[in-house]
């Protein structure tokens, strides 16, 4: 080739391979970049991922939930129902039954007891009859609720803390005394009652077993003699 025709060649050669070298490098400079687009999506990717993955998996929260929730509602329940049984078991306004209406026994302790007519909420004889033995012009009979209950039931033997207050009234209907019966033993027939009677100043009996008043009572149903229901 002419030296002439090498110099006008020249310059084209060295256009055509810059131009080369150019596009490889733009080649090579679109490849990193899309390389480096991949990995940022791909590393967002994993980092929205773990996100999603914190914040949707129900076992974890479930797993926390039944651990602290559980015990918890269950021991304020408990506490709820024992709070409840508290209430319930300290009520004071409530009537009384059985052996809180049990009258003393022992006429020093017993006689205030039935002047202050303590027996007066008992079930009672709607009316003063006149008496079947030897109490006094007429009588009004109370039973508490123990006895009550116990004769409603029919039964033919009373339970410990059954109790009797009969009112003793004068011709003129007014009271004059009181005679008491309470249950103390059972199984030990008319020795098992604790006996009271007062008529005016006088004392008749202040005693178990008394025999001035048990051989009179024998007749009735564990020693009472008065009917149920009350007239």
């Amino acid at each position: 080739m002419h030296l002439r025709s090498l110099l006008v060649l020249a310059p084209l050669i060295l256009l055509a391979c810059n131009g080369d070298d150019g596009d490889d490098a733009n080649a090579t400079a679109v490849a990193d970049e899309s390389g480096a687009s991949a990995d940022d999506e791909v590393a967002d990717d994993d980092d929205d991922g773990g996100d999603a993955s914190a914040s949707t998996d129900p076992g974890d929260e479930g797993d926390e939930d039944d651990g602290s929730s559980g015990p918890i509602d269950d021991a304020e329940d408990g506490e709820a129902s024992d709070e409840s049984s508290t209430d319930d078991g300290s009520t004071d306004d409530g009537p009384e039954t059985g052996a809180d209406q049990l009258p003393p026994t022992g006429g020093a302790a017993l006689l205030p007891w039935l002047e202050a007519e303590t027996y007066a909420g008992w079930a009672a004889e709607s009316a003063p009859h006149v008496s079947a033995g030897p109490h006094g012009a007429g009588v009004r009979t109370f039973f508490n609720t123990a006895l009550a209950d116990a004769a409603a039931e029919g039964m033919d033997a009373y339970p410990v803390g059954a109790a009797t207050v009969k009112q003793l009234l004068d011709a003129q209907g007014d009271r004059s005394g009181w005679a008491v019966m309470v249950k103390l033993e059972l199984g030990q027939g008319g020795e098992g009652w604790y006996w009271y009677e007062i008529l005016g100043a006088s004392v008749y009996a202040d005693r178990t077993g008394e025999a001035l008043c048990t051989g009179c009572h024998a007749v009735g149903i564990d020693w009472v003699r008065t009917a149920w229901p009350l007239q």
